[in-house]
């Protein structure tokens, strides 16, 4: 009796990704949205920062972590400049 054993190799790769936006908000729930798009999910998440006395955003940040198919990387990436401008990419 021959046995046969099948392995399925999975190629991750990893993104640090830095980016700026005028429009903090919007451009969370554009990632978000873009992430879901491609069959992904956000797997963790954080954001700092607040405003002034006069409503003026001021030192946001935010972090996040998302799972996407590594075959809609590339396209992420590029997706990603209509969320802002982006200033920083390492793989």
């Amino acid at each position: 009796m021959i046995k046969w054993r099948w392995s399925i190799a999975k190629l991750i790769w990893r993104a640090n990704l830095s980016m700026e936006t005028l429009e903090f908000d919007k451009t969370l729930q554009q990632v978000s949205a873009l992430v879901s798009e491609l069959g992904g999910f956000i797997e963790s998440s954080s954001s700092s920062g607040g405003s002034d006395a006069s409503g003026n955003y001021i030192n946001q940040y935010a972090s996040i972590t998302a799972r996407i198919p590594s075959k809609d990387l590339n396209g992420f990436i590029s997706r990603l400049n209509d969320c802002g401008t982006l200033t920083h990419q390492h793989l």
